[in-house]
């Protein structure tokens, strides 16, 4: 009487993991290659500074003047600001001015009146100042800036300052 043994015949594990690794590594390095062109594509304004300065007025109100320089090739916009402060009546609560939305009627624009026509070519420095009537700790300026060679990017700048 014969006797027949079985074997199991299929691919081995080795075989199976190196599998998993020619997959597996193309894919990510595919990945890693996409996720790099994403972020090079994001909206980036570089070479454009902006600073603030506070001063308290004599009368009691608070001047806010904001320096922003454009270092870069292309002229900037202007889009909007918005001033986050605190005022010592009511010291809990954080307001904020939006040259956009003005129903917080704290800051007044001064230079420019017209925010809307800020343009600030390359190599120039454009000096923005409003005032507020009342004593305000001003805790941050955030600049909405859209770039002539990506139309219809809006990108936040935050102004260093005090």
């Amino acid at each position: 009487m014969k006797r027949y043994t079985s074997y199991n015949k299929g691919i081995s594990e080795l075989v199976i993991i190196l599998l998993i690794l020619a997959i597996a590594i193309p894919a990510v390095i595919l990945l890693q290659t996409w996720l790099t062109n994403q972020v090079s594509t994001m909206p980036v304004i570089d070479k454009v500074r902006a600073s603030y300065q506070v001063s308290y007025l004599d009368t009691g109100g608070t001047l806010v003047t904001i320096r922003i320089t454009n270092d870069g090739k292309y002229p900037v916009n202007i889009s909007n600001i918005k001033i986050m402060y605190r005022t010592s009546s009511s010291f809990g609560t954080v307001g904020v001015y939006d040259t956009n939305n003005t129903s917080d009627q704290t800051f007044k624009l001064i230079d420019p009146v017209n925010l809307s026509y800020a343009t600030l070519e390359s190599g120039k420095t454009l000096y923005i100042t409003l005032q507020s009537s009342s004593r305000v700790a001003v805790e941050k300026v955030i600049l909405g800036i859209i770039s002539s060679d990506k139309p219809g990017i809006v990108t936040q700048l935050e102004a260093s300052g005090s």
